[in-house]
């Protein structure tokens, strides 16, 4: 369950929505935030616990998916002297 909601100012006439809920994987709470006044706390729900329901498998797939762009990323970054 995702706690704590409260409203901030993005600029002067537009809000966003953000609240804390606990994430398995990072075994801490993390800050979940809403931008889309017709995205509902209900749908952030669903989402923080299809995050913390994701198997193991999927994780590490996800993990070395995001090693490899990276890795490949620095590589071709390093080519063009360090820019992307």
């Amino acid at each position: 369950m995702i706690t704590d909601w409260i409203e901030k100012p993005l600029t002067k006439d537009l809000f966003y929505r953000e609240g804390k809920v606990y994430c398995k994987l990072a075994g801490a709470e993390i800050s979940v935030m809403i931008f889309d006044e017709e995205v509902t706390v209900e749908y952030a729900e669903r989402c923080a616990a299809a995050m913390n329901a994701m198997p193991e498998a999927l994780i590490d797939a996800i993990c070395r998916a995001a090693k490899a762009f990276a890795s490949t990323f620095a590589k071709a970054s390093a080519m063009n002297g360090g820019r992307s």
